[in-house]
């Protein structure tokens, strides 16, 4: 359990949690945000440093699969 978790669940505060967290510890009470907050999120890494065969997969990976497709300012998939 984490320190974060540990915190919340002896009483001595709150925390944002991923809903996977919140239900797999008993005592943890979750209150979703509404509307659903959401976050942006991006792959950086240095111009001309070495990748490894495996991240550079990954990048691919991301690039194409559309649950990682940029979404507009309503919360829509962008076409």
């Amino acid at each position: 359990m984490s320190l974060v978790i540990k915190a919340a669940a002896d009483g001595m505060g709150i925390s944002t949690l991923l809903r996977s967290a919140q239900k797999r510890e008993p005592g943890i009470l979750g209150v979703p945000f509404t509307p659903p907050q959401t976050m942006s999120f991006s792959l950086r890494w240095r111009a001309g440093e070495y990748l490894s065969f495996a991240n550079k997969r990954f990048v691919d990976f991301v690039q194409t699969t559309d649950i990682f497709k940029k979404e507009s300012a309503r919360g829509q998939r962008a076409e």
